[in-house]
């Protein structure tokens, strides 16, 4: 699975970061979204990192304590914060789970309590990588407040074991059409099952997840010309609520090499779809697809359809041999076919 794609962080113009740990850095948009939902008096940080979130936190709340347990991430942390001028904030080194430091969380008093946790660069974990370790932070930091967030990697595989027992809202946040963040909310905190936003537009969706059984959305007929093809934001598809969605949009789902896609005969107005207008439709054969290109004067041949990353470029640079169009043409697959899409001019994304 992909890692959420970089993005500038808060005060990055006063700032000076490592690469090495800028990347696991909390983005500017997300950060200040999540302050926004979580902005009170006084807040405690668990896991400030380099204070990218830290910062975000310092502007809507009145009080800040930060913790982080790697003395070199602190160091950066207290210099950011100074640069960026939070006088309401503090950080200090300590294990969240030692008992001398939870004493000190409770004698701050905070009003809620956000964890950014340690986990392992790969694709998926579990929540056993995952660090603290989460059952025991909601136990031993509940009896300080109820109001708790948690931030987890998006491909963590057993979070319903999580939920079984602390009922929790997953909020995935994207950025740009790309998912970014999950975050998970306990007890007062929690709105609904799912919820996701957009932070760029600040669209958001949430509820609970219908079933395939539940969904009023059907499937589609054959695609013709001129109608619109829909990539839907991985935020949607990971959380669950592709059916919501489709039935929000009065739209219909079509499957394309075994992932969903929306169709409809002209775009809607969300920030969770990437709208392609179908231009063309042929067979597969390469004689048959090269005259289609041609004919929709196309000089780029995007292929959308499922390859191997070894192969891409070498099948791409055999589709573009010959173009001398000037159009940006997509390529997917459908049941033997091809079509050929151009991506919408006032797609929200």
């Amino acid at each position: 699975m992909p890692r959420a794609p970089k993005r500038p962080l808060i005060y990055s113009e006063k700032i000076n970061t490592p690469k090495e740990l800028a990347r696991f850095a909390t983005p500017e948009e997300a950060a200040v979204y999540r302050a926004e939902r979580l902005k009170c008096d006084r807040l405690a940080e668990i896991g400030s990192g380099i204070a990218a979130q830290t910062m975000a936190f310092s502007l809507v709340c009145k009080k800040v304590l930060g913790i982080e347990i790697d003395p070199i991430s602190l160091r950066i942390a207290k210099n950011n914060l100074k640069k960026a001028g939070a006088k309401n904030t503090e950080v200090i080194e300590g294990d969240a789970l030692d008992e001398n430091l939870i004493k000190k969380v409770e004698e701050f008093r905070p009003e809620i309590i956000f964890c950014d946790t340690q986990r392992p660069e790969k694709s998926k974990r579990t929540l056993s990588e995952i660090k603290p370790d989460i059952f025991s932070l909601l136990e031993k930091y509940s009896r300080i407040t109820d109001k708790i967030a948690i931030e987890i990697p998006p491909y963590t595989d057993d979070i319903e074991r999580l939920s079984r027992k602390f009922p929790l809202e997953k909020e995935f946040i994207s950025i740009n059409g790309k998912l970014n963040r999950l975050t998970l909310y306990f007890n007062s905190l929690r709105t609904c099952e799912v919820s996701i936003v957009e932070v760029r537009t600040k669209e958001k969706i949430s509820g609970t997840p219908k079933k395939s059984k539940d969904k009023n959305c059907e499937f589609s007929d054959a695609p013709k010309i001129g109608m619109y093809l829909g990539i839907i934001n991985p935020a949607v598809a990971l959380s669950g609520m592709t059916s919501n969605l489709c039935e929000k949009l009065d739209s219909k789902i079509i499957p394309l090499d075994g992932k969903d896609y929306f169709i409809s005969d002209s775009p809607k107005k969300t920030s969770f779809i990437e709208y392609y207008e179908i231009l063309g439709i042929s067979e597969a054969k390469e004689e048959s697809v090269s005259k289609e290109l041609g004919r929709l004067n196309a000089k780029d041949a995007v292929i959308r359809y499922r390859i191997s990353p070894g192969s891409y470029w070498k099948e791409r640079k055999n589709l573009e041999r010959g173009l001398n169009g000037s159009r940006t043409v997509h390529i997917f697959n459908y049941q033997g076919k091809k079509i050929f899409c151009e991506r919408w001019a006032n797609t929200a994304n």
